[in-house]
């Protein structure tokens, strides 16, 4: 009986033993994998699902900047109309409009244009560039400026030339003028035109006796001013014609 006891004692460590071992896998692989499922008595380890990836939408894409110079003129006259022996004055702009870029080796070309007389070519504001020339008018129709230096993003420079309206055009006839800009930067430029419309002949400046009073009073000044003005078309009277002397006769002999 005694060796039976002792027996008894020694297996009973090793069950102990395995039980905790058995007990700790468990334990561990609840732990890693979820709780064990039972089905009919056998246990089943269930998988734990994996959660659905999460979809980063892709950001729209950036619109490219061109950094290269995009040259934009614009220009005005004045006035609208003008008659024969009248002045228009033309102001040209030309901006760099090309987002970030610079524009290099600038010329700004503007034609005289028909019928006209080139009075004077200036440059306004040079936005800080050193402009050759024009120091006035082209013999050869066209006026030019040009510069080596960089017209930077959002500068612009103003430019400006005058013209005189000569003989040949006729009221209703319209004066066109073109100026175009381009660089090594931006070869295709740009351009922009004006049209200036020819009125009537200017009305002459009469003097004298308009009224035809017999002396030149306040009255005639007034109404001359009221003429030159297209205010009224004409006067009280007409001013009597100079005489034209009659040739003395000569004598028979």
């Amino acid at each position: 009986m005694r060796r039976l006891n002792s027996a008894r004692h020694l297996v009973s460590p090793l069950a102990i033993s395995l039980f905790l071992a058995a007990a700790l896998s468990l334990l561990i692989t609840s732990m890693l994998f979820g709780p064990p499922l039972r089905m009919n008595g056998v246990s089943a380890q269930v998988e734990t699902p994996t959660p659905n990836a999460t979809i980063t939408p892709t950001p729209a894409a950036t619109p490219t900047v061109n950094p290269n110079c995009e040259l934009v003129v614009s220009k005005s006259d004045d006035p609208d109309t003008v008659a024969e022996g009248g002045q228009i004055t033309y102001t040209i702009t030309v901006e760099n409009d090309g987002s970030a870029g610079q524009c290099s080796d600038l010329e700004v070309t503007d034609t005289i244009p028909d019928y006209t007389d080139c009075v004077s070519a200036s440059v306004t504001d040079d936005a800080g560039l050193d402009f050759d020339g024009p120091d006035g008018c082209d013999s050869s129709g066209d006026v030019v400026w040009a510069t080596i230096d960089n017209l930077n993003y959002a500068d612009q420079v103003v430019l400006r030339m005058v013209v005189q309206l000569t003989s040949g055009a006729e009221e209703g006839d319209q004066i066109t003028n073109e100026a175009c800009a381009m660089s090594s930067s931006d070869e295709a430029g740009d351009c922009d035109v004006e049209r200036t419309s020819v009125g009537p002949p200017p009305l002459p400046i009469p003097i004298g006796d308009v009224n035809c009073s017999g002396t030149v009073t306040m009255i005639d000044a007034m109404l001359i001013a009221q003429y030159v003005a297209g205010l009224i078309q004409g006067f009280p009277c007409t001013l009597p014609p100079t005489p034209t002397p009659t040739p003395t006769s000569t004598p028979t002999p």
